[in-house]
């Protein structure tokens, strides 16, 4: 006689708890609204086509977010300056740049305070990450720096959509 194993007791959901099997499909709802110029619940992703210039403002930014978390933990003796700019100055180039890349991919989809507002709080979450890299440490002039190109990208991108909008009346 085999002795009886008991089955094992699947894994109920804590009350209140989202499971990863009822997030994914949203995470993948909002993918698919970022991409495509159909609404979030378009059937077929795939089907939807974004115009060439928009498609790559939207990897630009991509791209320039990823390219300032590098830079930004990058331990200090590796560290590379341009030579020509502060180090504050480098820090409103780029978080200007990147503004100016986000706004134009966003268009009209997100209220450009929000754009900002996040791209402030990325900053700020960068410069915290910096007191756990080697040779690095966070300074509030530069999260200044930094929030400042975010507001002049952000202020710029939206007068100059507001500009082309008037003109394309």
């Amino acid at each position: 006689m085999t002795p009886s194993v008991p089955a094992s007791p699947r894994k109920q959901p804590v009350k209140g708890s989202a499971s990863w099997t009822l997030i994914a499909p949203q995470i993948s709802v909002l993918f698919v609204g970022y991409w495509s110029r159909r609404s979030p619940t378009a059937s077929n992703f795939m089907e939807t086509k974004l115009p060439l210039p928009l498609l790559l403002a939207r990897i630009g930014g991509i791209l320039c977010m990823l390219a300032l978390a590098v830079l930004s933990w990058t331990p200090g003796p590796y560290m590379v300056r341009t030579g020509m700019l502060s180090g504050h100055e480098e820090h409103f180039l780029a978080y200007l740049l990147t503004a100016l890349t986000i706004s134009t991919a966003q268009g009209r989809t997100m209220p450009p305070a929000w754009t900002g507002l996040v791209l402030a709080l990325y900053a700020s979450m960068l410069e915290l990450g910096q007191l756990y890299v080697a040779g690095r440490h966070p300074a509030v002039a530069d999260l200044c720096a930094s929030a400042f190109g975010v507001l002049i990208g952000v202020a710029v991108a939206l007068a100059f959509s507001r500009a082309t909008t008037r003109v394309g009346q």
